[in-house]
């Protein structure tokens, strides 16, 4: 038989006393003497994530004690402090062995005629506290101080963890425009902008008394690294925001470290498990960055950092908190479960994103840009982006342009043989091609430019390795040819009025293939795992889709139009053709109609530097869009005939007929630019041939605070290798004398049993524990 022993912390208005019941009829251990009280020793369910999910934010559990009071002797016990303190629950096996331990927080007991039930808690509900407690004074007596006036009164002063970019400061004196980062020391303020504008830095201040006596020069800051803050030397001209380093080194500045100084705010270094750190710094030590200027709390705050990594906390049987990351289950487990301690077993429904069908593609986010801008609070923000004109070498009918290995390359489609080489889009070179054709469309890839002719029923393209010696090659059909990309380690090109596509590995030799319809198509471009085909030249919403340009599958667009072209950027295909309508989509699959800046014929669409950019059929506008959703309206020079634009080398390059060129140069501050406009930069990891098999692959979403781009497309590899291939989620339900003590949340069991091919074992990941005392019952959820 099992007897079950509480001991609970109270405080009895003059000191901490352990109180101490027992679920039989009364027990000495250890010397001292459990009252026989307890009618339920309790139950609680704790979960590395909200229920059912392997990322996100972490979920805090309750359950409940009884205690017996029937005969009110407990009822002394009313203005006791039990909250927020701990109570252990210990197991007693055969009046001997204490088994299963379990160490949890409280809240008020809540008191009726025959009974106390006191409600407890993970030890985890501790990090509902507020991350900042530290408020603003607002008692500046100006010029002097630095606790800001009456408006920012009571507002939590901003906390800098890591390295963070573009945070927006709080203005603590308004009279010497002195702004605080942080509240405390930072390693670094390495720029402050105005308007988007950098200004220049000047020398640091010693203290604060420093700061408030010496102002900067006009355009300068100075930084008072120990207080969190600069100094502006003149009035800003708009929105300052800044970029801000805490702590000493790189090893301070990873979600391992930064989330061990979030938690000891309320901890002590004894309430942690030191070595789950230095382990989750192994993993991964890369640099991430976290900002807080509002009011939130540690657990939140918790949630960000170590979810960046994949990463999740929880506090063990011993009130211990301990850190890791989610990886597959690998390695020796610590407990094998087999039918002999299983009492049932329960494959359950995964909540992520895709319920549970193999992940195709995952997007993560990184680099967090804290104050997104728009055009309207960056300083020159148009003049970042203005056309220059530039000529051809002969006056053609030119129709396509590529770049690939530092070179512009150009096509003529006027029955010639000219080509144009130029390695920055200012200076061109005339080159010739094989034969004297309607040179339709140009594409670079695997090291080498491929041409094809169209405009007349023919088979002939060109290939060059450096854009300026070509070689004719054959096609497998004669078929007007008007369109040729590159991706996924082939060539796919399209023709007018067919039904044929063609392949090939290297430019050289081709294979057949066969579109879903005969349609005039116009364009292929090939982006996130999928080539995708756009019919135009007459008003209509088709296109067709293949992951292997082999297989197609014909698609709708949403609304019908003369469509002209299709680029791939950002996780996005965008569509462009006759009037305003454009069309968006994340897959090539789902479409989503947009509205462009004028209703002019649109002819060709390039991407480039985070940025979308159309071009139109003689005319002088152009558009731009950082999302390929909202657009801007520019301006050329001059109409022409602009028939294609490519991104290379910096900068936007469109070709026409007879001789222009135009150019767009997109300097580093543009990039910059752009980068405000947005809250992420993005990179992603897929197979798009998952959903050969899977038809509905999911596409996975991760936000993080990763700050460099090698270290986000290393998170983004590994997220992507844990959920591409299916994992099982598991109810395994345990006797508890199967067990001396609950373990630890990430650890690594070995299932063995008679069903879902468990027969040799499998190895499974503890994301979750319920524990029903009272029913001798312990569920286990388990991932791998």
């Amino acid at each position: 038989m099992s007897e079950y022993l509480v001991e609970i912390s109270a405080h009895t208005g003059s000191a901490v006393e352990t109180l101490r019941y027992s679920s039989g009829s009364g027990y000495i251990y250890a010397g001292n003497y459990y009252e026989p009280r307890v009618s339920n020793p309790g139950s609680l369910k704790t979960m590395m994530f909200s229920e059912g999910t392997t990322q996100g934010a972490s979920k805090i559990g309750y359950g409940e004690i009884q205690l017996k009071n029937s005969d009110g002797g407990l009822d002394g016990l009313l203005n006791y402090g039990f909250d927020g303190r701990v109570v252990v629950i210990k197991e007693l096996i055969a009046g001997v062995t204490i088994g299963m331990t379990l160490s949890c927080g409280m809240e008020q007991p809540i008191f009726n005629n025959n009974e106390i039930s006191i409600r407890v808690k993970d030890p985890q509900v501790i990090f509902n506290s507020p991350l900042q407690n530290n408020k603003y004074a607002g008692n500046n007596t100006l010029p002097a101080g630095v606790e800001g006036t009456a408006d920012i009164k009571g507002k939590p002063k901003p906390l800098v963890f890591g390295q963070v970019s573009n945070i927006t400061p709080v203005l603590v004196n308004t009279s010497r425009l002195i702004y605080q980062a942080n509240d405390g020391a930072l390693s670094s303020i390495p720029a402050v902008y105005d308007k988007g504008v950098g200004l220049i830095a000047g020398a640091a201040y010693s203290n604060q008394a420093d700061m408030e006596a010496n102002a900067p020069a006009e355009g300068y800051y100075r930084v008072w690294l120990a207080g969190g803050m600069f100094r502006l030397g003149s009035s800003p001209a708009g929105l300052i925001t800044c970029d801000a380093i805490q702590g000493a080194a790189a090893a301070n500045r990873t979600s391992a470290q930064i989330s061990k100084l979030i938690a000891l705010r309320v901890l002590t270094s004894d309430d942690i498990v030191a070595q789950d750190f230095t382990d989750l710094d192994i993993l991964n030590n890369s640099t991430i960055g976290f900002y807080s200027n509002t009011e939130t709390t540690i657990g939140k705050a918790l949630d960000e950092v170590l979810g960046s990594i994949g990463g999740w906390y929880g506090f063990d049987s011993s009130n211990k908190l301990n850190v890791g990351r989610l990886d597959a289950p690998a390695g020796d487990p610590l407990l094998t479960l087999s039918p002999d301690e299983i009492t049932d077993l329960q494959r359950l429904t995964i909540q992520d994103e895709g319920r549970g069908i193999p992940a195709w593609k995952v997007n993560l986010q990184y680099d967090k840009n804290y104050t997104v801008q728009d055009a309207g609070n960056l300083a020159g923000v148009l003049a970042q982006f203005t056309w220059d004109q530039k000529t051809l070498p002969v006056s053609s009918s030119w129709t396509s342009l590529t770049y690939g290995n530092g070179l512009f390359v150009a096509v003529s489609g006027n029955a010639t043989t000219i080509a144009a080489t130029s390695p920055d889009g200012v200076t061109w070179t005339a080159r010739t091609l094989p034969a004297e054709l309607y040179w339709t469309s140009v594409a670079y890839g695997n090291g080498v430019f491929v041409a094809i002719s169209g405009n007349a029923l023919t088979n002939v393209a060109a290939t060059s390795p450096d854009g300026i010696t070509w070689t004719q090659g054959t096609l497998p059909a004669s078929v007007n040819w008007a369109s040729i990309t590159y991706g996924n380690g082939l060539f796919c090109a399209v023709g007018f009025n067919s039904s044929i596509a063609a392949t090939s590995p290297d430019g050289i030799t081709w294979i057949q293939r066969t579109l879903p319809s005969t349609q005039y198509w116009i364009t292929v471009t090939r982006g996130g795992g999928m080539f995708v085909a756009v019919a135009g030249l007459t008003s209509n919403n088709v296109i067709a889709t293949s992951t292997d340009g082999i297989t197609w599958t014909q698609r709708t667009l949403p609304v019908s139009k003369v469509w002209t072209s299709i680029i791939y950027g950002n996780g996005l295909f965008v569509a462009v053709g006759t009037g305003v309508d454009a069309a968006t989509s994340p897959d090539g699959i789902t479409w989503t109609q947009r509205t462009l800046p004028a209703d002019v014929s649109w002819k060709a669409i390039g991407y480039g530097n985070g940025l979308f950019v159309a071009v139109a059929y003689n005319s002088t506008v152009t558009a731009t869009s950082i999302d390929g959703i909202t657009w801007n309206y520019r301006n050329l020079l001059y109409a022409s005939t602009w028939n294609n634009i490519i991104y290379g080398n910096g900068s936007f390059v469109s070709v026409s007929s007879p001789n222009m060129v135009a150019i767009a140069r997109v300097d580093p501050s543009s990039a910059r630019i752009i980068y405000l406009f947005n809250q992420y930069r993005t990179v992603t990891s897929s197979d798009s041939n998952i959903k050969t098999t899977h038809l509905l692959a999911s596409e996975i979403n991760l936000n993080t605070l990763l700050v460099n781009l090698s270290a986000a497309q290393a998170e983004a590899d590994r997220q992507f290798n844990l959920r591409k291939v299916r994992r099982d989620y598991l109810s395994v339900v345990i006797n508890t004398n199967a067990l001396s003590s609950i373990p630890p949340l990430g650890t690594v069991l070995n299932i063995t049993y008679p069903r879902y091919g468990y027969d040799a074992g499998k190895l499974f990941v503890l994301i979750g524990v319920n524990m029903e005392l009272s029913a001798k019952k312990i569920t286990f959820y388990l991932w791998g």
